[in-house]
C-alpha cells in the first residue's frame, strides 16, 4: 500500500491577512513643503487571519535577547488594531518639542550631576539633536503655516 503525502500550501500555512487603512501611505506627501500647507496623515490598521493566529505586530524579534525570544509570544490569536498619526502642524509640533526639550534637558542635568561621564555623553547627543532640528529651519515652515492659517481665518470672517 502506497503512502500518500499531503502538503499544505503557503496560503494554508499563512492565510492572507486584510489590512484596512484610513489613508494610503505617505508617498505623495511633501513634508518639507514651505508653502504653508499643513500635512497630516492618520494610518489605521486592522489585521485579521482566517484561522485567528498571526504574527504579533508589536513583537520585534531582532531587539530582544535570546531568553526573551523564547518567552514572548511570537504569534497571537485574534484581531490586531492600531493607529499611527503624523503631522507637521505647528500647533501640535511646537508644544511637543518644548515638552521633550524640557524633559531631555532635565535628564541631561541630572545625569551630568550624578554620573558625569555618562551625562556628558548625553549632553553631546542632546546638543547634536538640537542643532539638527535647528538646521532644518522648521521655523520658516511654521511661520508660513501661521500666516496661511491667519489669511484663511480672515477670508472666512469677511465672507
Amino acid at each position: 500500500m502506497e503512502e500518500k503525502w499531503t502538503y499544505k500550501t503557503d496560503d494554508q500555512i499563512h492565510p492572507p491577512r486584510t489590512m484596512q487603512s484610513s489613508m494610503p501611505g505617505s508617498e505623495g506627501v511633501d513634508w518639507d513643503d514651505d508653502s504653508g500647507a499643513i500635512h497630516s496623515e492618520k494610518y489605521t490598521y486592522k489585521i485579521t487571519k482566517e484561522d485567528g493566529w498571526q504574527a504579533n505586530r508589536g513583537y520585534h524579534r531582532s531587539m530582544m535577547s535570546p531568553e526573551q525570544r523564547r518567552t514572548k509570544p511570537q504569534r497571537i490569536k485574534g484581531t490586531q488594531v492600531g493607529m499611527s498619526y503624523s503631522t507637521d502642524d505647528y500647533r501640535v509640533v511646537i508644544p511637543f518639542l518644548i515638552v521633550i526639550g524640557l524633559l531631555m534637558t532635565a535628564v541631561c542635568v541630572v545625569l551630568t550631576i550624578f554620573v558625569p561621564t555618562f551625562g556628558i555623553l548625553f549632553d553631546a547627543i542632546w546638543i547634536a539633536a538640537v542643532i539638527g532640528i535647528i538646521r532644518q529651519r522648521p521655523d520658516k515652515k511654521w511661520r508660513n503655516q501661521a500666516r496661511r492659517r491667519k489669511e484663511q481665518k480672515d477670508n472666512d470672517i469677511y465672507r
